[in-house]
């Protein structure tokens, strides 16, 4: 029995093996739980290795960025692992209804031949959800069915999209870091979701009005992806 408790949030941020959540995967990832006061209340950190892992499909420009080469993510704990670790993380927090989720990140996508342009939710959503729709409980159950019960696809706060509706062109988080004073260590999930809080934190402190920040982008798909007309783009590309 799922009790009443004050209504948590999480904070996340995923280092990955590319660009393409179908293909690639997480392979470092911080989730935080925080109060409806923006404290923290508990983390989870975890180094993953992809279920469908492959040099085909590892990118190097990936790896340049967050500098975690193929070898060392082959050592990491499975995807299911993972996916199951979180939940059970999560099911200590979880209230009446799903956390909203928080993250640092714009809407991403890739171009399909038959289908045009596929528009995802924040990045960093997205694979996360496609973690879970790779894992299967021992009886053979795909969790992202539970994942969609825990977390909600239906308010993902984007601390990029606050940023822009308060007025600030530059919202990457090297920028934002130096803008607050937080001293970051990009492209580490742990330093880069704990400075994305605190670009949350300053936003709400800082702004009377009340952020609104669904992804508001074509149809959401029983997928999970949102669609787009077609293009003349014949290539995969993540929209910056």
């Amino acid at each position: 029995m799922i009790v009443n408790r004050p209504k948590f949030k999480i904070v996340c941020d995923v280092e990955t093996s590319g660009s393409c959540p179908i293909r690639n995967g997480v392979i470092s990832a911080c989730i935080l739980v925080i109060d409806e006061h923006c404290n923290v209340v508990d983390e989870f950190i975890r180094n993953v290795c992809p279920p469908d892992l492959t040099k085909k499909w590892w990118s190097l420009e990936a790896q340049g960025i967050h500098g975690i080469s193929y070898e060392t993510v082959q050592t990491y704990m499975p995807n299911d692992q993972f996916c199951y670790e979180l939940l059970i993380f999560l099911s200590k927090y979880r209230g009446e209804s799903a956390f909203d989720f928080i993250c640092h990140a714009n809407p991403s996508g890739w171009f399909s031949k038959t289908e045009g342009w596929i528009i995802v939710k924040w990045f960093d959503y997205n694979f996360l959800e496609w973690c879970f729709r790779k894992a299967k409980f021992k009886d053979g159950t795909e969790m992202v069915w539970t994942m969609n019960k825990v977390i909600s696809s239906s308010y993902l706060i984007s601390t990029v999209k606050m940023g822009k509706e308060a007025g600030h062109k530059k919202n990457n988080l090297k920028v934002w870091s130096e803008r607050i004073g937080f001293d970051l260590k990009h492209h580490d999930p742990t330093s880069d979701t704990y400075c994305c809080l605190e670009i949350y934190k300053h936003l709400r402190a800082t702004n009377e009005n009340s952020f609104g920040n669904k992804l508001q982008v074509g149809i959401q798909e029983p997928s999970g992806l949102y669609n787009l007309p077609g293009t003349n783009e014949e290539h995969a590309t993540r929209l910056i």
